[in-house]
């Protein structure tokens, strides 16, 4: 059996008191107030546009959905919001779905209970995000108008993101504007709780209008798929990187300077993957995407491995990017290498970093980023001990200088 929906007609309904339903709720371009200290209880809720007029629903009561909660008409659903906004929606039930074609502009918005997926682009809540619940982003992005770091409320459950750059990110975008403070997106890998907590802290005033957009989803041993955009990791080995990338995009003119704090799981480090890691050396990295690079910043950060956090130092603004992932890795400089050899991982030494070979009549045999191939002049040159000049950016661009020598050994 079928249950039952209450169609409404065109018209102004005023709800002063408390309403419950146990059916569906289907507003057919009906004008809506819930004042103040009114309670609104239905299972589905659906909103429509009809005869070219749009359902809405002016809010300063409470509106508590158990069911599917969907927008298809062609405006706002929610209209009239105050500068503070003081009208809840709440939704309550088990396995509820966020739908529609038209985004839903909430006042203040809490999930409690099971899942809530999100299968509607840029909704976007004006006042508060109560977290009591699973809210599963579904590949959509949630927009938090509140610049304050309170706009989010976490008690329980948390915000599921998970999903790949490729697929289409599950995003939370917080306009943060020029607010110094501390801001903590409760994500969650669905293992328990928030076991992905992000949490970014602004040292310095940036844009008034500009925003952050977070995401973080898992990888594969190989750290791939990587994020879209990036085609290889330079010289960082997939071994010693956790299989998780962070997105954390600043959208402004001039980028604030921040702290980060990142939270991962015993899966995203687990040594079947990443035998070579060693935990405690964890540190942050992140993609110059205008340089197309991994390498500009030196890595950077402390691991609490109890905790499973990495906590970065002031990042400036200049080096704030969008990608970001956790390496345990050290500049590991080899005595000798095979020029051409078998060993194709010595077949060049030293690519992607800036380096000068010399002989020991202080000769120039090489300089540049694409390895030294054991030539000068298009020719091998002897088996012996060179000398090299490394230089490598420390995490805020100042640039280190690395001497040593190196032997070269003819292939058998």
């Amino acid at each position: 059996m079928k249950s039952k929906k209450y169609i409404l007609p065109i018209i102004l309904i005023i709800l002063s008191h408390v309403l419950h339903s146990q059916t569906g709720f289907v507003n057919n371009g009906m004008k809506i107030n819930i004042e103040s200290g009114a309670y609104i209880n239905v299972v589905d809720f659906s909103n429509n546009t009809v005869g070219g007029i749009d359902g809405t629903i002016d809010i300063d009561g409470s509106l508590i959905v158990n069911g599917d909660m969907t927008n298809k008409s062609n405006g706002n659903l929610f209209v009239n919001i105050e500068p503070v906004p003081d009208g809840n929606i709440i939704l309550g039930g088990a396995d509820q779905t966020i739908g529609g074609t038209t985004p839903i502009f909430f006042e203040n918005l809490k999930v409690i209970n099971s899942t809530k997926t999100d299968s509607l682009n840029n909704c976007e809540v004006k006042g508060i995000f109560d977290v009591d619940g699973v809210l599963d982003l579904n590949q959509n992005r949630l927009i938090l108008d509140k610049g304050d770091p309170g706009a989010i409320n976490y008690q329980s459950g948390f915000v599921k993101s998970e999903t790949t750059s490729q697929n289409g990110l599950g995003e939370i975008e917080w306009k943060i504007g020029s607010t110094i403070g501390t801001y903590a997106v409760p994500f969650g890998s669905g293992a328990g709780g928030n076991d992905l907590n992000l949490v970014l802290e602004t040292k310095t005033a940036a844009d008034p209008t500009g925003s952050i957009v977070f995401a973080t989803y898992p990888t594969n041993g190989n750290n791939e798929p990587y994020p879209a955009g990036i085609s290889s990791l330079d010289t960082f080995k997939a071994a010693t990187i956790a299989d998780r990338y962070w997105e954390i995009a600043p959208k402004y003119t001039t980028k604030q300077d921040v702290e980060i704090r990142f939270k991962y799981t015993p899966d995203d480090v687990d040594q079947t993957d990443n035998p070579h890691m060693i935990e405690t050396n964890l540190e942050a990295i992140r993609y110059n995407d205008v340089q197309n690079t991994w390498l500009d910043m030196k890595m950077t950060g402390t691991c609490d491995v109890a905790g499973k956090i990495v906590t970065t130092p002031v990042i400036t603004g200049t080096n704030y990017y969008t990608w970001w992932a956790l390496s345990e890795f050290e500049l590991r400089i080899p005595n000798a290498f095979i020029p051409e050899g078998d060993n194709k991982a010595n077949a060049l030494f030293m690519k992607g970093y800036d380096l000068e070979i010399y002989n020991r009549w202080n000769q120039v045999l090489y300089k540049g980023k694409e390895g030294w191939n054991g030539k000068y002049n298009g020719k091998t040159v002897s088996a012996g001990t060179y000398f090299y000049t490394l230089t490598i950016p420390d995490y805020d661009n100042q640039m280190k200088t690395i001497k040593g020598i190196i032997t070269l050994v003819t292939p058998q």
